[in-house]
């Protein structure tokens, strides 16, 4: 549903980047871009986060350094 939403905002707003935010990283499961979206997103140091602590991580990650957050 969000997806839906940006994608008519990118069409107003071109400038903006639909990214996925990933846990885990790239090379440790096999991903596929899902349609609409323009990158992953799998921050600084987070291949050093213990597995059980991804999550956790990447969402106070995401609220950190995110001016807006759609989620």
């Amino acid at each position: 549903m969000s997806q839906k939403a940006l994608s008519r905002a990118k069409k107003r707003h071109p400038d903006i980047l639909i990214r996925v935010a990933i846990p885990y990283h790239p090379a440790l499961v096999r991903l596929e871009l899902p349609e609409g979206f323009d990158s992953f997103y799998f921050p600084e140091g987070q291949e050093n986060v213990p597995r059980r602590a991804a999550i956790p991580r990447l969402n106070r990650t995401l609220i950190n350094e995110s001016a807006f957050l759609i989620a």
